[in-house]
């Protein structure tokens, strides 16, 4: 009971302090002048225990944290640390009124710029202005830098060349474009400066546009899209395409489904959606889709391998019932042997190949329905034959490899059947070979190397695409170069960076002025000076498995 009424106690004391802060904070909205409990980075709230601040920061809206960072040097480091823990998104939006809208905990907030007359109220802030794109970036770069979020999302009618620049020496992908009315020009060179990891929305009026796409999208939407032949269809390369008002005839629509259902070409689009207006020739093929679909859908993954394998129509049919119904994941295995795992709902079924008889599995693994093993006498070159045989008909592409020994060959063979990865986990390689693989292809998810045979001198190129990096031979990664990895997750082992050098990245990091896409990082640091990289930051040490078991996930 007692603990009770303290907690309650503490709770009013908190609400109370925000009142009284928020009137600070708009005091400083209509004064240039600071008063004295704000002066000399004496602010109370910064001598209010970690818990305690942090509360308080959390009941504040991004606009009052601004204005609060704003009073000093102190309160900004405080705001920005913060921020680092509860984030914040910033979309940009230079379409009508220029202005940015603040996203967290919920709630959305804005900042618009007019020509026209003021407003204001605790979720917006409409201010004047001459020249309202200036001043909008202006702010905007500031509040991302305070919040420590980077720019998600951007909406402009056409990204000139100077907006393009200016975002690209803040951070280097976003994860939406819309773009409206643009000219060729600025748009493939934004294309080509900013990579955008989810959608790209297009509005589009000229039928001369010539689009030049990234070689890997997510997501692209083009909402006029009379500009796209099928020569150009051919040439996008993404997961989810939606075009609207096309003008591709049924036949060149037919043409280009036939391909993709064979596997013939878009190996990695998932989803397409074209507006047709006359649908008798799409009628005809999808109801033999359908047809197949029907005779199907009791086989598991190797019943349908095994079919497919009797006919060259046979083939036909369970490929194109493949992309329809897409239910497994393919994983490729080159450790002890080469092993290629197919993943159901609830299943897996794996096959395998080695060239010796002692490198049989357990028996009773050999009488499972759902385990293949094939003596050969080259088992590399015939595990990647068969691949290619049977390539499509469980309308998946390798998502995972793992590789033990990687070479130049294996490279190549993966590479003739696709261009990236989702995650790969590379171990007991030359950096010569690990190089030309990430050369390529190309890995999007998860990247975890482990090299041997380096020397000092050896430096590497670390990709951008990855969202998690994982380096366990990290010697060779100095501070320089580490400084400009911009990864959502990075985990270093047998790292050669001092401590010295972990402490200016983790103040650097912690206050925003770099790795700003950076969600967690881990180093392997041992010794009785380990303690030494945490000088001059605010810290927690627990044990809490929760705690721990969030991090691990």
């Amino acid at each position: 009971m007692i603990f009770r009424r303290a907690e309650q106690l503490f709770k009013v004391f908190i609400s109370l302090f925000c009142a009284f802060l928020r009137l600070i904070l708009d005091y400083l909205n209509v004064n240039s002048t600071l008063p004295a409990i704000v002066k000399k980075d004496e602010f109370l709230l910064l001598r209010l225990p970690l818990l305690a601040r942090e509360l308080v920061f959390g009941m504040l809206s991004p606009f009052e944290l601004i204005n609060l960072s704003m009073t000093s040097s102190k309160a900004k480091q405080a705001v920005t640390i913060f921020s680092r823990i509860k984030r914040f998104s910033v979309s940009l939006h230079l379409r009508g009124k220029p202005g940015f809208y603040i996203r967290g905990h919920g709630k959305i907030w804005a900042h618009l710029w007019t020509t026209g007359q003021p407003d204001r109220s605790p979720s917006y802030i409409i201010e004047h202005s001459k020249t309202p794109i200036a001043d909008c970036l202006k702010r905007c770069r500031a509040i991302t830098e305070v919040l420590g979020c980077p720019i998600i999302e951007v909406s402009v009618s056409s990204p000139s060349k100077s907006l393009t620049n200016w975002l690209s020496a803040q951070q280097s992908s976003i994860d939406k474009i819309r773009i409206s009315f643009g000219k060729q020009e600025d748009v493939n060179y934004f294309l080509k400066r900013i990579r955008v990891l989810e959608k790209i929305d297009l509005v589009l009026s000229r039928c001369n546009f010539q689009l030049e796409t990234p070689q890997e999208l997510n997501c692209i939407e083009i909402s006029n899209s009379r500009f796209i032949n099928l020569h150009q269809l051919l040439k996008l390369n993404a997961r989810f395409i939606v075009l609207r008002h096309s003008i591709l005839t049924n036949r060149e629509i037919n043409e280009f489904l036939k391909s993709w259902m064979l596997m013939e070409s878009h190996l990695n689009l998932e989803v397409i959606e074209i507006d047709c207006y006359n649908g008798k020739g799409m009628n005809k093929i999808m109801d033999s889709f359908d047809k197949v679909a029907a005779d199907f859908k009791s086989m598991n993954a190797m019943r349908k391998i095994n079919f497919s394998m009797t006919s060259s129509r046979a083939r036909q049919a369970v490929t194109i019932f493949s992309r329809i119904k897409p239910r497994f994941e393919v994983t490729l295995n080159l450790i002890m042997r080469p092993v290629i795992a197919i993943k159901g709902s609830e299943t897996y079924w794996i096959y395998q190949w080695s060239s010796l008889t002692v490198d049989y599995p357990d028996p009773i693994t050999l009488t499972s329905p759902h385990n293949i093993f094939y003596i050969a006498e080259h088992p590399m070159k015939d595990c990647f034959e068969w691949y290619k045989r049977i390539s499509g008909v469980l309308g998946r592409r390798i998502i995972k490899a793992t590789f033990w020994g990687l070479n130049k060959s294996i490279t190549d063979q993966l590479r003739s059947q696709q261009e990236s990865i989702d995650d790969v986990e590379i171990g007991g390689c030359s950096p010569k070979d690990v190089i030309y693989f990430l050369k390529n292809i190309k890995v999007f998810g998860s990247l975890d190397i482990e090299m041997s045979d380096y020397n000092e001198r050896f430096r590497m190129d670390i990709p951008e695409e990855p969202i998690y990096l994982s380096i366990r031979s990290a010697k060779f990664l100095k501070y320089e170069q580490f400084m400009s990895l911009n990864h959502h997750g990075i985990s270093l082992h047998n790292s050669d960076m001092t401590n010295k050098d972990i402490n200016r990245f983790l103040k650097s990091w912690v206050a925003c002025k770099s790795h700003l896409n950076l969600k967690f990082f881990e180093i392997n640091v041992a010794g009785p000076n380990a303690m030494d990289l945490l000088k001059g930051l605010s810290y927690q040490i627990t044990t809490d498995p929760k705690i721990l078991s969030k991090i691990e996930e």
